[in-house]
């Protein structure tokens, strides 16, 4: 049997077959995307330490500020665990907790805010996986339910609200980043960049919620044109940007906005030029090798899908048997946000792009200020937030 022995040929013939037995139990069909050649970082797209220069708010203090708002000098973010907290006079103050927690205590499901924005006079309003779309009053500290999670739209169960926003008419448009995987389980996601996504609309004069456009690659940021005659989405792991009408002749239809961008979109949010910041989560660059160099590969992340599947299935089951040690080492490779961190490139990049889809402007990091999920322009100020990185960071702009 050549070097390895009966044994060992044995050993390797069974690990093979409980491979492959557990393995297929992971429902997981990845699309080979075909994209252009990655954008040539000159120009608007010229390398810079804008980022590096950002001032860093209530550093350390933070837990996954992913999304944020700022009203009258007063910076408001999300944090794990379902806190909502405002940064007022360099000091940190809980505003309310959207989790409940018994189901935290019980079964771990102890919320995280999300895209968030303000309505009217003291109504923040907040998109959580396990919580839904929720309005807080930011003096009171007072919650309101508008839609749960568990209330399937259209035939399909609702499983990772991740942004919003809301028109003057009281219209809000909630991206459900994926039908097919939980929150947990984004890592899966991102290898599969299945057409699994969808834009959902909240119509306050009913009460309801109905799906405004599907078939979308992770839905991720969304927001209102200057007019609220279309909605922006960024569809991350298709690397581009959409345009849903709303309104109009062409009302209904769907276009690309923006196509090919230097890395996968997160939140996208109007900038005072009139077009858009969108941050960058995963940047892709000419020679950088991370998380988008899979990309073309279906087969090779199905593969590592399922490896990762039959890791988790592993230390759930019988993983209690070992040492804490390798209880701990295995565990950083399951599913989870945590194992995206570890194999995304370590750079920040910021973009503003007009109307037209044109990128005019570029921020970056060489890792300072990474993996940065949002860009919000206030006041002469962009500020940044970020699922890791434990502030948020200001930019004189």
């Amino acid at each position: 049997m050549g070097f390895i022995g009966v044994p060992g040929f044995l050993t390797l013939t069974v690990l093979v077959t409980f491979w492959a037995y557990i393995a297929m139990e992971l429902d997981i069909d990845p699309v080979a995307h075909v994209l252009k050649e990655p954008l040539v970082l000159t120009g608007s797209m010229a390398p810079n330490d804008a980022l590096e220069k950002a001032e860093k708010l209530a550093e350390g203090l933070l837990q996954g500020p992913e999304s944020l708002t700022v009203r009258k000098g007063e910076v408001y973010t999300g944090q794990f665990g379902g806190n909502i907290v405002k940064l007022e006079n360099g000091k940190l103050k809980t505003v309310a907790n959207i989790a409940d927690h018994e189901k935290c205590s019980k079964n771990n499901e102890c919320g995280y805010p999300r895209g968030m924005r303000f309505g009217h006079k003291d109504d923040l309003y907040v998109v959580d996986n396990n919580y839904g779309l929720v309005v807080v009053n930011v003096t009171t500290g007072g919650l309101k339910t508008l839609f749960l999670p568990d209330k399937p739209v259209n035939e399909r169960k609702v499983m990772v609200l991740n942004d919003m926003d809301i028109s003057t008419e009281g219209d809000i448009y909630m991206s459900d980043s994926t039908t097919k995987w939980t929150g947990k389980d984004m890592l899966i996601e991102f290898l599969e960049m299945g057409p699994n996504g969808r834009v959902l609309h909240y119509d306050p004069r009913t009460a309801t919620v109905s799906e405004l456009v599907s078939g979308l690659h992770f839905a991720n940021g969304v927001q209102l044109s200057p007019k609220q005659d279309y909605l922006v989405v960024a569809e991350c792991t298709a690397y581009r940007l959409l345009k849903v009408y709303l309104k109009g002749p062409k009302k209904g239809t769907v276009e690309v906005l923006a196509d090919n961008l230097p890395g996968m979109p997160d939140n996208v949010r109007a900038s005072s030029s009139g077009g858009y910041w969108v941050g960058i989560i995963a940047t892709r660059f000419p020679g950088q090798y991370a998380l988008p160099i899979l990309d073309s590969y279906p087969l090779v992340r199905k593969i590592i899908a399922r490896t990762i599947y039959v890791i988790e299935k592993f230390f759930t089951t019988i993983g209690p048997l070992f040492p804490q040690q390798i209880r701990d080492t295995g565990a950083q490779w399951l599913p989870n946000p945590g194992t995206m961190k570890s194999i995304i490139a370590r750079y920040g990049l910021v973009i503003e792009i007009n109307e037209q889809g044109e990128i005019i402007r570029s921020l970056h990091s060489d890792g300072n200020t990474w993996l940065v999920s949002h860009a919000m322009e206030e006041d002469g100020y962009l500020y940044t937030g970020s699922p890791w990185n434990r502030f948020i960071g200001k930019i004189k702009l």
